[in-house]
């Protein structure tokens, strides 16, 4: 079970390309596909998941969630 969402994957002109959720003990990446599919893909470390985003010229947002 998700816990919460706790960072934004952006690009390069501020567009979020997709969320990060916190699991036990990893970290689930949800990439939307289109209305109804999206493209899940889970990382058991958060140096690991900041690499794989480096490599795609993205960038990660902490999300605020009580602001």
């Amino acid at each position: 079970m998700m816990d919460w969402e706790s960072h934004r994957i952006l690009t390069r002109n501020g567009l979020c390309r997709g969320r990060v959720f916190t699991l036990t003990h990893s970290f689930v990446v949800s990439r939307p596909l289109g209305y109804y599919a999206a493209k899940v893909t889970t990382f058991y470390s958060m140096e690991k998941l900041e690499a794989w985003i480096r490599k795609r010229g993205w960038r990660l947002e902490r999300v605020r969630h009580f602001s």
